[in-house]
């Protein structure tokens, strides 16, 4: 939902060609859709995951990326553990805008709930755009949403 928000609010602003967003879990199975709930929640917001399609997080994804936005610490720190180089490159979302919490995925839970976690993506998407897009440092950018 992460990355799908992002690339709407790029090509909201006119800044969909410039970036690569990419979107990738810690311990996902491989090639599975996303939920119906997430699906049914993008599509009132005119957005589709039809296409998502999960993966997990590797070397070679994490070897492409200037930025690697997690939801929750216990991914950052996971992420770090395997991946020591990407220090420098990992953050919380919720950083992004000054805060320090952890966003809880919201499988097995209610529509709202997912409506919920939607508006808080986008907020916090929106809010940390200067501070994402300064981390974001070369010229093509590139950002993995990993949850």
């Amino acid at each position: 939902m992460a990355a799908a928000l992002f690339r709407d609010l790029l090509a909201r602003r006119g800044e969909g060609g410039d970036w690569r967003v990419e979107s990738a879990g810690t311990w996902v199975p491989q090639s599975l859709p996303a939920s119906a709930l997430a699906r049914a929640t993008m599509a009132e917001k005119g957005l589709s995951l039809e296409d998502h399609c999960s993966r997990g997080v590797d070397r070679d994804l994490l070897g492409r990326q200037d930025l690697v936005l997690v939801m929750e610490a216990g991914h950052r720190e996971s992420l770090l553990a395997e991946f020591p180089d990407t220090a420098g490159r990992v953050h919380l979302l919720a950083a992004m805008t000054g805060e320090g919490y952890d966003i809880r995925d919201p499988i097995g839970a209610t529509w709202d709930s997912y409506r919920e976690l939607a508006r808080e993506l986008r907020n916090l998407l929106e809010h940390g755009h200067e501070r994402i897009a300064s981390l974001a440092i070369t010229s093509a950018h590139s950002l993995t949403s990993v949850s």
